[in-house]
């Protein structure tokens, strides 16, 4: 009786945009289960946000409707507002539902219908901590009040996010389930074996003006205040001349804080700066190709890229602002993570890397952890959530 139960489950999941961290979980669980599993995104793209993606088999709807982006943002996160919902969820009429975090006025008009008609719903989120003034955050409960209090399940990206979603929701028994965020861990492998002699050779980065030679810090993401790449530039030109010598300073991005960190790179021969680098194929190689991967953040409620470098083989050094790290570093043994803002701190971990000569060992642990954080692992906990006891 439970087995037909549960290949009778028709599950809707409404999302924000496609993201490879994401897609890759919707694909996978779309082929794996006797569910009947859908998507419903609520815009194609974001300012910011554009990345080309492949959908294969996976049930979706790009749903209609309005971004609204607050004046003067530099995020590229907007507000989606799509009434076309309702009809979604009418034609679908789903058994379980999912709403990806609780910002949207989609996701309230999704919550609503979910009560009014008696659906479990649940909500996947990243958030860790309450943001603006008394007043912002009175506006912001009593706006989300109603969808919080009407969830029957959380998957919040870390533990962290989860005991915040837990006081927001002011239901302290929660039922939570860990749903990071992933990237496609396969994909990353077969690109690593199928590039294996083109990494070895540093073949994309020496195209790039990287010399062949050397060890290599990486940093990969927007160049944005909140990522702190400035931290990592000024760590690094505190390390004693004989390190810097045999190391280089690598930074792939782009963001407002472009030009200076570019400028900084100006200095000398050890420091570079390639620019976003949107090939996806080409960017996994060069991270392969690195020694160490570095993630200054001051809020990063996960940090994919954290997945996407240990996976690739390289220990990481993060912010303790960084949810990934909270989750998947082990300080010593597959990384490290240090106070975030600690620019002498960061110098002495990096001094102590760059001098290691058991990188390969913190790099298989590395591999180790992210292969357990992959998608699969985040599958499963969807599954059990919408399965769970607490919804029968």
């Amino acid at each position: 009786m439970g087995r037909k139960l549960r290949m009778a489950l028709k599950v809707l999941y409404i999302d924000d945009i496609p993201t490879p961290y994401r897609l890759a979980i919707h694909q996978h669980f779309n082929v794996t289960g006797d569910e009947h599993y859908r998507v419903l995104f609520c815009a194609k793209e974001e300012p910011g946000r554009r990345w080309s993606i492949d959908f294969g088999k996976l049930d979706y709807v790009v749903l209609s409707g309005w971004q609204l982006r607050p004046p003067k943002q530099i995020s590229p996160f907007s507000f989606k507002f799509n009434p076309q919902v309702l009809k979604e969820l009418r034609k679908f009429s789903p058994d379980r539902v999912v709403l990806s975090g609780y910002a949207h006025p989609t996701m309230w008009l999704a919550a609503w219908w979910c009560r009014h008609n008696s659906v479990p719903y649940g909500l996947s989120c990243e958030t860790s901590e309450s943001h603006g003034n008394a007043i912002k955050r009175t506006i912001k409960q009593i706006f989300i009040g109603a969808v919080l209090k009407g969830i029957s399940f959380g998957l919040p990206v870390s533990r962290k996010a989860g005991q915040f979603l837990r006081k927001l929701s002011q239901k302290p028994n929660l039922p939570i389930f860990l749903f990071p965020n992933t990237p496609d861990t396969h994909h990353i492998q077969m690109e690593t074996k199928r590039g294996a002699a083109a990494i070895a050779n540093r073949e994309d980065l020496t195209a790039l003006g990287v010399p062949k030679s050397g060890k290599i810090v990486l940093f990969v993401g927007r160049l944005i205040a909140a990522k702190r790449p400035l931290d990592l530039l000024n760590a690094y030109l505190l390390l004693p001349y004989k390190i810097r010598q045999n190391s280089h300073l690598v930074f792939v991005g782009d963001g407002p804080l472009a030009k200076e960190v570019a400028a900084r790179c100006q200095d000398g021969d050890l420091l570079h700066m390639l620019g976003w680098i949107s090939d996806w194929a080409k960017l996994t190689r060069i991270m392969a190709s690195a020694d160490v991967f570095v993630l200054p953040s001051s809020y990063e409620p996960w940090g994919t890229v954290v997945n996407e470098a240990m996976m690739c083989g390289l220990p990481v050094v993060a912010s303790d602002q960084v949810g990934a790290a909270r989750e998947m570093i082990e300080h010593g043994k597959n990384g490290f993570i240090y106070p975030v803002a600690d620019i002498a701190a960061l110098e002495l971990l990096l001094e102590d890397i760059l001098q290691n000569n058991h990188l390969a060992k913190l790099a298989l642990a590395a591999q180790t952890t992210a292969k357990e954080f992959n998608h699969e692992f985040a599958v499963k906990n969807l599954r059990n959530a919408i399965v769970s006891k607490s919804l029968k």
